[in-house]
């Protein structure tokens, strides 16, 4: 996500000028920061399980390929040996 502000030594100011546009954008923003009742706490604890979940998905999915890879070495051992015998 773009920033809309910036630290400036002495407190968070809004980067950029502060058009009508601008103020809307951090305004719906901070709304729906709002809305989701949750502390920056529990925010970064959501991404930090989200980021163990995806890298474990991967982990079993990499697993599931190499099990398949295994079976269909298997199988065409099997063909190769019904077609020799």
């Amino acid at each position: 996500m773009e920033r809309l502000t910036h630290w400036n030594g002495k407190k968070y100011v809004i980067t950029g000028g502060m058009g009508y546009g601008k103020t809307r954008l951090i305004t719906d923003k901070l709304a729906a920061y709002e809305n989701t009742m949750l502390e920056p706490e529990q925010i970064e604890e959501m991404r930090k399980t989200l980021k163990y979940l995806i890298s474990s998905e991967n982990e079993v999915f990499n697993m599931l390929c190499q099990f398949d890879d295994y079976l269909k070495s298997i199988q065409k051992e099997r063909i190769i040996d019904a077609r020799t015998n």
